[in-house]
């Protein structure tokens, strides 16, 4: 045999005993030696019982598996984690590349369990503290990270349950798969972005995460994509921190996020999420008991850096909240545009909208108003929060004023509110336009520019039609009067300004009080009716320090009916009606009253149309009414001046028949009256006064007409009076039933005669009356006339 050929073979079987050796060593020596080495070493790191079942290797793939692997608890009986397989598929590359290079990494079956058994002490605190070595600096010398690729992860079916105690809640994640197409920090796989995805079932709830990253580049860049489905957020509250206000007691999470993490070198990293979020079916509660529950929220994430504290959302809209145990609703609320800068504490928000709520608030007897609160914060934090524009529409407000006896209910609703440029920089401020509908047809129009710190408000005011019967309750000084019908309007500036003493009422504009009807409820008769009340031109100021100014350029008296009786005691109705209730018509006197305060008061003219004054005399038997109508005229320049005349000029007819005149000057509203008055009435029917005839004088009247002109001049509480009266054809009818007392000269004893027929009491006899001069009448006779003759 040639010396070349035999050197050939002689090279072909020692490369065969190495192949074979090769082999021996990579089937049979590396697997036992492995499973031992890994068991021994891991245990020893650990500082637990490391258990491996079984290692296989295959020398000519680089292929090597794992089976059975455990990590023990420290008490070396209870599983920590275990993992059914790994598959690790080398690459030949690792030998020229003088470092690993893996082309497949596969673990299946992965199992942990993580237990808190301590505020801040897991079933791994031990593993962790072995695993993490000291610190150790070394001045001038930067050491190079290891040189690694890994291709094809896969993490396929792993589970991790959490047994949180201190909370008494457990977690588990399961069906958890990881899929990571490549990693290295080679230079050669340098630009290309691996693919990672994670997908598993948290408590219950699907998540999925795919992404895109260069984790090893100079800057790293991380891109990742988080599908979130039917998330129970409730099972995470206990993590929040103890001082949180409001708790989420029930809710569903579905989320689809998307997170980049930056960092270049030398800078700060930044991170960005950005994408929708909803929560359903959300319960809200705090230590005092239900907040609040929402059926859907959902926000639109345009970024949030959590490093930097900036969010920005598009969009974020709430349907079918409900609070106050059910007594607040609303259908729709939608916010766009929100910028929160958590360092700087300020929220800024494009614009807010909400529709078709139903707000029931009541009013309790203390003064104080139930409304929706959140705990007090022990260290609170103010916020600057500037709002660009408000939308209400269709807001329905019950309120329910338990203050007043009866209580009352106030019914609204606010068609639409539009307020703009809302900040509470340097004090609340902002502007708003509401339109109001109430009850009965009543409509309120507000438009209004504001300020709280300091108080400003300026508005303009369009009141129609409100229903005065509401606001009877509020009304304390007439308890004997009911309303039974009324509406107010009113249109006009308002300015406010200033708080307490300091503060400043001004109202300019007009005001009506249309179709009010009042009742006297001691006497159960209509007392004050008109068609309508209107004033224009009113300036009217108040302050607490001030004199009240009132100013009214004109006042138009549409066909008021105004209702006096003299009672049968011998009082007027209108001295009733401020100190006595229904239930007690004989009500006590009313405490002294406070000094009247100063007030400035002009009105320059009042006109009188169609109306009508109605009198009763109940006093006397039979009682009189007459009627005073058609009563038209003017009293102008009215003023709290002192020296100041108000003109008086108004005309009308007694008993629709005899035209009556009242003419002159009077001063009501001066500290004391002023009165300078002349009133003539022609042609009065006298039989209409028969009752007063039969009263004083004994006798009927059949026929006859009555002129008056009477002046009376009231001044410095004195009076002094003119009268003139014309009896045109006086006719008495018969004498009237009565009883008559008659002397028979001088000194001499009065007799009492039976009563003339129709009287409705019998005596006679002789009456001692002492001094003739002096007549007394038991009040027995307060029924009947007494007829006196004297001889």
């Amino acid at each position: 045999m040639e010396p070349r050929a035999r050197y050939a073979r002689n090279a072909a079987l020692a490369l065969a005993g190495l192949v074979v050796l090769y082999a021996l060593v990579g089937f049979l020596v590396v697997p036992p030696v492995a499973r031992k080495l890994i068991a021994e070493k891991a245990g020893a790191a650990l500082g637990r019982v490391v258990a491996v079942d079984e290692v296989a290797f295959n020398p000519f793939t680089l292929r090597a598996t794992l089976k059975g692997f455990r990590i023990l608890e420290a008490d070396a009986k209870t599983p920590f984690t275990s993992f059914d397989s790994l598959d690790v598929n080398g690459g030949f590359a690792s030998l020229y590349r003088l470092a690993p290079v893996v082309e497949d990494f596969t673990l299946t079956g992965l199992k942990v369990n993580v237990v808190r058994d301590g505020e801040s002490h897991y079933n791994l605190t031990d593993i962790l503290k072995r695993l993490t070595p000291p610190a150790q600096r070394k001045e001038g010398k930067v050491e190079e990270p290891a040189r690694f690729s890994i291709g094809n992860i896969r993490v396929v079916d792993a589970a991790i349950d959490f047994d949180d105690r201190p909370v008494g809640r457990k977690h588990r994640v399961s069906e958890m798969q990881v899929a990571i197409p490549f990693i290295s920090n080679l230079p050669i796989y340098l630009k290309d972005q691996v693919q990672p995805s994670f997908s598993a079932n948290i408590n219950g709830a699907p998540l999925k995460l795919t992404g895109e990253a260069l984790p090893f580049e100079n800057t790293v860049r991380t891109h990742f994509n988080l599908d979130i489905r039917a998330l129970d957020v409730a099972r995470y509250m206990a993590y929040l921190p103890a001082s949180t206000p409001a708790r989420v007691q029930a809710g569903k999470l579905d989320a689809a996020l998307s997170l980049r993490f930056t960092q270049a070198p030398g800078k700060d990293p930044v991170v960005d999420v950005a994408g929708t979020a909803s929560l359903a079916d959300v319960s809200l509660v705090t230590v005092d008991g239900p907040l609040a529950r929402i059926g859907r929220l959902d926000a639109e994430i345009a970024s949030l850096d959590p490093l930097g504290g900036l969010v920005k959302v598009k969009s974020v809209r709430v349907a079918g909240a409900s609070t106050m145990q059910g007594e607040w609703r609303i259908a729709a609320i939608e916010a766009l545009d929100i910028g929160v800068d958590l360092k700087k504490h300020a929220v800024q928000v494009g614009s807010v909208t909400t529709r078709d709520a139903a707000l029931a608030l009541k009013r309790n007897r203390d003064g104080s108003v139930d409304l929706p609160r959140l705990p007090p914060s022990e260290n609170p934090t103010h916020w600057d929060v500037a709002l660009g524009r408000l939308s209400v529409v269709g807001y329905k407000v019950a309120l329910t004023d338990g203050a007043v006896k009866p209580a009352v209910t106030h019914r609204l609703v606010l068609a639409s509110l539009e307020a703009g440029d809302l900040s509470t920089d340097n004090g609340f401020k902002g502007s708003a336009l509401a339109k109001v509908q109430l009850d009965k047809g009543g409509a309120l129009d507000l438009s209004a520019t504001f300020a709280l710190e300091p108080l400003v408000v300026n508005a303009k005011l369009d009141a129609r039609s409100i229903d005065l019967m509401p606001l009877r309750a509020y009304v304390a000084q007439f308890p004997s009067v009911a309303v039974k019908s009324g509406a107010v309007s009113a249109k006009g500036t308002i300015a406010l300004q200033g708080k307490g003493d300091a503060m400043r009422f001004a109202y300019a504009g007009t005001a009506e009080v249309a179709n009010l009807a009042t009742v006297d409820t001691l006497n159960k008769e209509d007392l004050l009716t008109w068609k309508a009340v209107r004033s224009g031109g009113i300036r009217f100021q108040y302050a607490p320090n001030a004199p009240l100014e009132l100013a009214i350029a004109d006042v138009t008296v549409d066909r008021v009916y105004s209702r006096v009786v003299l009672t049968p005691d011998g009082k007027l109705n209108l001295q009733q009606l401020v100190t006595a209730a229904p239930q007690t018509p004989q009500a006590q006197a009313p405490a002294p009253a406070e000094p009247p305060r100063p007030r400035n008061v002009r009105i320059d003219r009042v006109t009188f149309v169609d109306s009508r004054l109605n009198f009763t005399d109940l006093f006397i038997r039979p009682n009189y009414t007459a009627d005073v109508g058609e009563l038209q005229g003017t009293v102008t320049n009215l003023s709290s001046e002192p020296a100041s005349r108000a003109q008086v000029d108004l005309k009308g007819r007694w008993d629709s028949s005899s035209p009556v005149t009242i003419a002159g000057t009077v001063n009501p509203l001066r500290g004391d009256l002023f009165l300078d008055i002349a009133a003539k009435g022609q042609d009065i029917l006298l039989p209409k006064l028969t009752a007063y005839a039969i009263r004083y004088a004994g006798y009927g009247i059949t026929d006859g007409k009555l002129t008056v002109d009477v002046k009376y001049h009231i001044e410095n509480g004195k009076m002094e009076g003119r009268n003139k009266i014309l009896v045109d054809q006086l006719t008495f009818g018969p004498q009237a039933a009565g009883y008559s007392l008659t002397r028979h000269g001088t000194g001499a004893d009065w007799t009492l005669g039976n009563p003339t027929p129709g009287a409705s009491n019998n005596a006679g006899g002789i009456v001692h009356l002492g001094d003739p001069s002096t007549i007394r009448i038991n009040e027995w006779f307060a029924d009947s006339h007494i007829l006196f003759t004297d001889d």
